[in-house]
């Protein structure tokens, strides 16, 4: 091997413990913030809004029914505007059971979902867990402003709550 061989060699080890140059940390930084430009605005803020709010709600009603098992009152999910509900526990007062005040939990949907057509709605449980007058099984539609998407959670009879 000649001395320009040895002294190349040399050249590259030493270099490459130097570390980088500045030019070469400029090209890694700029290729960098161009993937993350394409790639960032795929993501956008609140796109899992919807199913957000649709898993707090179901979460919320296994909650109130749940209560209901092991606490031994009544308990009751209002549905009381486009984006708020609430849960409330019972008392029995002679033989009604009342809603009492102030409620155990009062909720808000995430941004921009709403309730689409169940204001109003309530829905108790007995100390059994099911529920109470139901008719039939009763679908919760929610919505999103931002997306123009729907989801559901049914709520029937027997107490159970499932996403649609």
């Amino acid at each position: 091997m000649s001395d320009g061989g040895a002294s190349f060699l040399d050249r590259a080890w030493r270099r490459s413990a130097r570390g980088f140059t500045l030019l070469e940390l400029l090209v890694t930084v700029a290729l960098f913030s161009v993937v993350l430009g394409v790639a960032g605005p795929r993501f956008r803020k609140g796109s899992y809004a919807l199913w957000t709010g649709q898993q707090q709600v179901l979460g919320d009603l296994r909650l109130t029914r749940s209560d209901s098992l092991t606490k031994g009152d009544h308990f009751r999910f209002d549905i009381t505007a486009a984006g708020t509900y609430i849960e409330s526990r019972m008392r029995l007062v002679g033989a009604t059971w009342t809603v009492i005040v102030p409620p155990l939990r009062n909720r808000t949907l995430p941004s921009g979902v709403t309730f689409a057509n169940n204001v109003g709605s309530r829905f108790e449980f007995d100390t059994r867990g099911l529920m109470l007058n139901p008719g039939s099984a009763t679908t919760i539609t929610l919505s999103d402003a931002n997306t123009g998407k729907t989801k559901g959670i049914v709520v029937w009879p027997s107490g159970q709550v499932t996403p649609q």
